[in-house]
Parts: structure tokens; sequence; C-alpha cells
């Protein structure tokens, strides 16, 4: 595949701070460059993309790169997937691919051996077959990097054992300067005396405050999360932390996640923790210590906790939420509890919830669960409490609400006068006209709505409902951002070409995304006069169907439409 001839160098001086940049889109670029550079560089990013990487041309980068001493962003766009190796203020940017000719690990070893002044550094190479010996390499270049602040290593699903991992908590016992440390090596064979030295080493790291670990994988056991716990507990200047330990493959591990849970009361100064349990079997023991944990951390703004598929229990996701009534400074709150046996019991515990009056930010994942109508009232009576709430992200999907509950939930929502988010997922729910139409009201009354989300199945949605929310989207005049999946077999042509209309009513909106049938019952014509005053406008179609080409043919030559997508399995029309 070629490179785009469109893609050209780009150049650029910051008039305040004399800061160059350059961008080299191709390979061509580049050398043309590699000796015409009169100035020092501050900003340099190079893509290489579609290129392979050779020794040669390994040697021509390197040496480009160790003679700008004052370098602090550099980036290097190697092939397709663009992995992401990153340095800003001194972080360095690289983008790498598995089926390179010449070792990424060497490419990024020897660029940072003579580069100084590094403070931030992030190197991502995920996929990149990356063995002990690349990343012992790229460590040896890293460790008498003494200055640094921020380091970010992201490792995911290479092939890094023992070995390499120990030479990594090596080198962190050097790093004492680190206020920010991110470690993402899922999918590598991470062993519990792996564990055990990362511990060791994250306890020495006194100035460290911002702490992310990814380290999923099927190998560690009940004693690499114990050792786990017993550093965190002793890291009690933290502020932020996120720790994902979901599984590959569904465990047990009862002992070292009690700890875990038991450790973070000591962090008594976080403001911002993200917890991700995924797969694991959360019994009541450590849902209650999770939960006393929470009561402890009265500083958190912000607290994201993803315990989908963790054998949840009505009792043991009370406790898991026990502590989160306690924290009066909390604005963002992501709890995701799908694919766990919660019944309308559990939802009654979210009565808790109206102690959080000041949430500005919620996102409550409860789908695939036995949560009915009962437990939808109680959800209901929590949330119009949420009168400072900005954004609502509600997934109900294959619940087992139903009409009622819907209507119990529109109800709730006309009170939420200061939102301009909403995202509403009743996928798998057989919604009816009559609570269809009560929706459309509430959502009529949010008239600082921005983005709208709203996904429904049913076969019982006919066009008199359709309309309805038609009308009432058109009212919403700071509408920017639509996305409608309403998918029923009673709808036909009229309430669809009415929807449009009313899209088009929507002086702000700049993005649709709606559902194939819709896009097939509209008239190209008629798209065109709808959106006629729009100065630009581009149309992606995303459909597996014979007659895209066909399609595609037909809106190019309408009046002032770019296509530009169609390769994937539902309509998209973005207005500019």
């Amino acid at each position: 595949m070629k490179q785009n001839n469109s893609e050209k160098e780009y150049s650029q001086v910051s008039e305040n701070n004399q800061i160059e940049e350059k961008r080299f889109k191709t390979w061509e670029y580049f050398q043309k460059q590699l000796h015409e550079s009169q100035t020092c560089i501050n900003h340099l990013e190079i893509n290489l993309s579609y290129q392979n990487l050779t020794q040669t041309k390994h040697k021509q980068i390197v040496d480009y790169i160790q003679q700008q001493q004052d370098l602090s962003c550099l980036s290097f766009l190697i092939n397709e997937k663009q992995k992401k190796l990153r340095l800003l203020n001194a972080k360095l940017l690289a983008q790498i691919e598995t089926n390179v000719t010449y070792s990424p690990s060497l490419l990024i070893s020897d660029s940072l051996k003579k580069l100084k002044n590094l403070s931030q550094l992030q190197l991502g190479m995920n996929s990149n077959n990356v063995n002990n010996e690349g990343i012992i390499a790229i460590i040896s270049s890293i460790e008498n990097q003494y200055q640094l602040t921020s380091f970010s290593l992201e490792l995911e699903n290479n092939q890094i054992d023992q070995i390499g991992f120990k030479a990594i908590t090596s080198a962190l016992f050097k790093l004492k300067n680190l206020n920010l440390l991110k470690l993402n090596l899922n999918n590598n064979k991470i062993l519990d005396e792996s564990l055990k030295d990362l511990g060791e080493s994250l306890v020495e790291l006194k100035m460290l405050n911002n702490l992310n670990l990814h380290l999923n994988c099927k190998h560690r056991s009940d004693y690499g999360i114990l050792f786990l716990g017993q550093a965190l507990e002793k890291m009690s200047n933290l502020t932020h932390l996120e720790l994902d330990i979901h599984q590959k493959i569904y465990q047990k591990l009862e002992d070292g996640l009690v700890k875990l849970a038991q450790s973070l009361k000591y962090l008594v100064n976080l403001q911002q923790i993200i917890l991700t349990f995924q797969d694991f079997s959360i019994s009541e023991i450590v849902a209650q210590n999770l939960g006393t944990s929470f009561s402890y951390m009265n500083n958190l703004t912000d607290v994201t906790l993803g315990l989908q598929n963790c054998e949840l229990s009505d009792k043991s996701a009370e406790l898991t939420q026990s502590g989160l009534n306690q924290l009066q400074f909390l604005r963002k709150l992501y709890l995701n509890l799908s694919k766990n046996q919660i019944g309308d019991s559990q939802l009654n515990q979210f009565q808790f919830m109206k102690n959080l009056s000041k949430l500005e930010k919620c996102t409550l994942k409860l789908g695939s669960s036995f949560i009915s109508n009962i437990g939808a009232l109680s959800l209901a009576n929590t949330i119009q409490n949420f009168t400072q709430l900005q954004t609502l992200d509600l997934n109900l999907s294959k619940s087992k609400i139903d009409n009622e509950g819907i209507s119990m939930i529109s109800k709730a929502l006309e009170k939420l006068e200061s939102i301009n988010q909403l995202s509403l997922d009743f996928d798998f729910i057989e919604v009816e006209d009559s609570s269809l139409k009560y929706l459309s009201f509430s959502i009529e009354k949010m008239k600082k709505l921005q983005k709208l989300s709203l996904v429904l199945i049913s076969s019982k949605i006919s066009d008199e409902s359709v309309i309805q929310l038609g009308q009432s989207i058109k009212n919403l005049i700071n509408l920017q951002k639509v996305m409608l999946f309403i998918f029923s077999s009673k709808t036909t042509n009229l309430s669809n070409n009415l929807l449009m209309q009313s899209y088009s009513k929507l002086k702000n909106l700049n993005t649709l995304i709606t559902t194939p049938k819709l896009w097939q019952r509209c008239s190209y014509l008629k798209l065109k006069r709808l959106f006629k005053n729009r100065q630009k406008k581009q149309i992606s179609i995303k459909e597996n169907r014979q007659n895209s080409n066909q399609k595609l043919q037909k809106i190019k030559k309408a009046h002032n439409f770019q296509i530009v997508d169609f390769n994937l399995t539902n309509f998209k029309l973005v207005l500019m």
C-alpha cells in the first residue's frame, strides 16, 4: 500500500517559544531533511507507515535523533497499526508494527542512549514480539535517566517472562524522582515472584503519586495479588491509582483479593481510583473490605469500579457500594456491575447514592442482570436527586425491566435540567409506543443537551412514537451529536423520513450516527435537500450490502457530498 500523496512534510515554528516542529510523512521526506535542518529540533514526528525498517534506515533514524540533544517531542509512525511510543517535554513518540525487518527494541534503545535531558518518557511496543533480550536492551538505556519524573512502559501481548520483568523492576529502584509510573504488561508471563519484585520496587519510590498498573495474565496466583496488596498499603502518597488485574481465564483468588481490598484503606490521599476486577469471583468478604476501604478515602472525586462478571450477589454488591455514600467530594462515578446475579433487592441499595447529590458525571452499567421494574423504580428515585448531573450513561440492556420500568426512568430524567450528555441503552427490552413517547417528552425538556445516544430494539415500536421522538429532538437546539439505533419491524419510510427532517432543523448538529435501515429508506435527493444549507457535507456509509457501491456512486454525484468510509456494518452520516 502506498502512502497518500497528500501527506507532505510539515514544519512549524512557534512564535511564543521558538520551538521548531517537523513532521515527515514518508521516508523520502525524512531523508531529504537529514542534513538540511539548521536549527535545534524540539518536536519531531516521522511517519514511515507501510515502509520496512531496514538496518540502514535504523542507523539513519538513530543518528538523526541523537544529534537532537534538546529534543522534547519525537514521533515515529512506522507501519499501519501505529503502536505508540511517546516522549513529550523529552517524551518520545513512536508507532511501531510487528512486521518490521529490524528490531524495534534496538531502534528504541539506540535512540535513547545519548538523550540526556529526558524528564518524561513513554515507551509503547504492544504486540511486537518483544522478548527478554529486547526489553533488557531498552531498560539499559533508561536506568541511568535519574531525572525522569514520568515513565510509561506499554508492552502488552509480548513474550516477556520473569527475567525481563526483573530487569524492569531493577531499573525502577534507580528512578527515585518518579512521580508518575505506568506499566502495561498484559498478556505476558507474569509470575508471583515478578509481582513481589514489583512491590518491593514501588515501595522505594517515595515521590510517586500517580500509579497505573495493567497486569492481566493467566500465570499468577493468589500470592501474586497478595504481594501487590502488601506494597500498596505502604504507598500513602498516591493521589491517582489505576489497577487492572482482570483475568483472561476465570480464577478464584480469595486471600489475595482480601489483602488488596484491605490495603486500599491506607491510600487516604487518593483523588482518583480506577479498579478493574473483571472475571474474578468477588466473595462477600472481599466486597465488605472493598466497601470499608472506600469509606476511608474521603478525598476521592473520581471513582471507576469495574466488577463485570464477578459472580456478585445482591449482598456482595451492596457491601461493595457501602463505602461510596461517604464520599462527599465525589464528582465522577463509573460503576460496572453487568453480567452478575444482581436483582431488585440490590437495586434498593442504590438509595445510598442519594447522598451523592453533587455528582456531575455518572455511568451505570447494569446490563445482563435480573433487575426488573421494582429495581427500576429504586433506580429512578435515586437518579432524580442528581440535580447537578451533566453526563448520564445508563445501560440496562438484557435486563428484566419492561415498558413500565422505562416509563419510571423517563419520569426521573425530567428533573435533570443541567444534563448535556445522555446515553441510554435499552437493548433487548420490549419498549412500547407509550413509553417511547414518555421518554421523548422527558428528553425534550433537557434544553442543554448536546450529545444524545439512544439504543432501542423492540418489535412493538411503530411510526407514531418514532415521529414523536423526532419532534422532541428537533427542539433541542444545542444538540451537536446524535447516535440513534431503533430497530423495529413496524416502522416505515414515513417515520424515518420525518426523523431525518427533524435532524435537518438542528443547526449545531455535526455528527449523526443511525441505523442502516433508516439509510436504506431515505432518498438521496431528499437527504441532499434536507441539508442543502450546510457549507460542508460528509457522508460515511458503512454497510455490507451488494449494492453499496451503486449507492456510493449516487452519493458522489450529489452536490457537495464526499464519501469518507463505507466498509463497516452500520450507516454513519457526518455533517460538518
